[in-house]
């Protein structure tokens, strides 16, 4: 597998205008669950080389992290078979591309957030924190690619909206993969916010 990406995804950042997509790890939860039907990502590039404009460019780079796990041929000869579009060296620095793209399209992946407080419009195929924030737009029957042409950004927007989405985060660590990130992590500690999240939450549903 690594042999076979580095053979396909080696193309240069184009210079052409470009709609930006970063492949997402699979397997893993945030996509082959909040994706939904977008869980075969090759089905949200079909989409959206559907619903842009033929004469732009998708520019696909592969996850650094990506193993041999669904990468069949079968997916590179579909991904082959996308017009117009490069597949540029997982080397390639995703924040680099996002800068230069005219959009960022993902599942759930962080490239959205991160396009979205670069001021860049986001085109969102799955289920993620920020997808109803302003900027995101979603590939349905409403989808416009003028509205994304000509979007504006708008940071005090942007923040505010941020900021009415936080009044849903708590405090506590619910994954322990995690908790090394943390300084002076104890357990015991984040144990007892947990419980109290929960209790919380059970008399304010109550």
């Amino acid at each position: 597998y690594l042999r076979k990406a580095q053979g396909f995804f080696k193309d240069e950042i184009p210079e052409k205008p470009f709609v930006y997509f970063p492949l997402h790890l699979q397997p893993e939860m945030t996509t082959d669950i909040l994706g939904q039907e977008y869980s075969d990502q090759l089905l949200a590039l079909e989409t959206l080389r559907e619903i842009i404009p033929a004469n732009i460019l998708i520019c696909v780079k592969e996850n650094p992290k990506q193993t041999g796990r669904l990468r069949s041929n079968l997916f590179f000869q579909r991904l082959s078979k996308l017009p117009n579009t490069v597949f540029v060296s997982r080397d390639a620095p995703s924040l680099e591309l996002s800068r230069r793209s005219l959009a960022v399209a993902t599942i759930t992946g962080t490239a959205g957030w991160e396009a979205l407080r670069m001021g860049k419009p986001v085109i969102n195929f799955g289920n993620a924190f920020w997808s109803r924030l302003p900027g995101t737009f979603a590939p349905d029957e409403n989808f416009d690619w003028h509205e994304i042409s000509k979007f504006g950004y708008h940071p005090e927007a942007l923040k505010n909206a941020v900021n009415a989405l936080s009044k849903y985060a708590h405090p506590g660590m619910s994954d322990f993969l995690y908790s090394s990130e943390i300084k002076k992590f104890n357990a015991s500690e984040n144990a007892i916010l947990l419980a109290k999240v929960i209790q919380d939450r059970l008399i304010a549903d109550d």
